[in-house]
């Protein structure tokens, strides 16, 4: 993702955008986040707000960031109990 694939031409004076970013986008095959996916997000937010917009993420993300932890730490708590 880059600044650069917003469809700028169909508002060319934004100031305000709320980015809705699912699990989907930001995971990595495997489960947990994508840094690739992550930082390209975070190059285009960044890009945008030097350009005085401002921009307002809303995201499910965490659900993904939390798909890598919660299986071992459910193990570790199984083979306690045994």
């Amino acid at each position: 993702m880059t600044a650069s694939r917003f469809p700028e031409q169909a508002l060319p004076s934004w100031r305000r955008a709320v980015l809705k970013v699912g699990s989907s986008l930001l995971a990595a095959d495997g489960g947990g986040l994508s840094p690739r996916h992550a930082l390209g997000l975070a190059q285009f937010v960044s890009a945008h707000v030097q350009a005085g917009r401002e921009v307002v993420i809303v995201s499910s993300g965490a659900v993904a960031a939390g798909r890598a932890i919660v299986p071992r730490a459910l193990e570790a708590g199984a083979a306690m109990a045994a």
